[in-house]
């Protein structure tokens, strides 16, 4: 988030999975929270539910190309929906960045070699890897029910050429 604002972006919509769950309702209140720090707000009418899918994200430019006032950026849940958001912009004649800047998040391969390559968010999946067998372990070797685990992993920015200034 902080890329973004720190570029000029203010007016941003997000790209989600389209049931709320603990993997999509976490990261839009994270993402809120991030907005609200810098003074900006995620209303619902920038949040557009969609597959993790390519052609879910192509259908997602539709939608962006239909609000009334578009985003200057578009975060997506998921790389494969900022791949497909890029290639519907493409379509429509948009240039990212130069109209609109897209962030996905897993650092999946293919987006380092789409054009222009998706800034994204790196994970670490090896912690989460140990982080989720270490719950299910946990649970495995109790007999009752184990609540909630929350687990914090850090993420890093990969800055790549579908992020720029907006244009004034």
């Amino acid at each position: 988030m902080d890329h973004l604002v720190n570029l000029g972006h203010g007016d941003i919509a997000f790209l989600r999975e389209p049931h709320t769950n603990i993997f999509t309702s976490e990261p839009e209140g994270g993402l809120r929270d991030a907005l609200s720090c810098h003074g900006f707000a995620l209303p619902d009418t920038r949040i557009w539910g969609s597959d993790f899918t390519l052609e879910e994200g192509f259908a997602a430019a539709e939608w962006v190309l239909g609000l009334p006032e578009r985003p200057t950026a578009v975060i997506c849940a998921f790389d494969q929906i900022a791949i497909g958001l890029l290639s519907g912009l493409a379509k429509a004649g948009l240039n990212v960045p130069a109209d609109m800047s897209i962030v996905g998040f897993d650092d999946i391969v293919s987006a380092a070699y789409v054009s222009p390559s998706v800034t994204t968010i790196r994970q670490d999946r090896i912690g989460l890897g140990r982080a989720a067998s270490k719950v299910i372990l946990k649970q495995i070797n109790k007999a009752t029910a184990q609540e909630r685990c929350i687990c914090t992993l850090p993420v890093s920015l990969i800055p790549q050429q579908s992020s720029a200034t907006p244009r004034s």
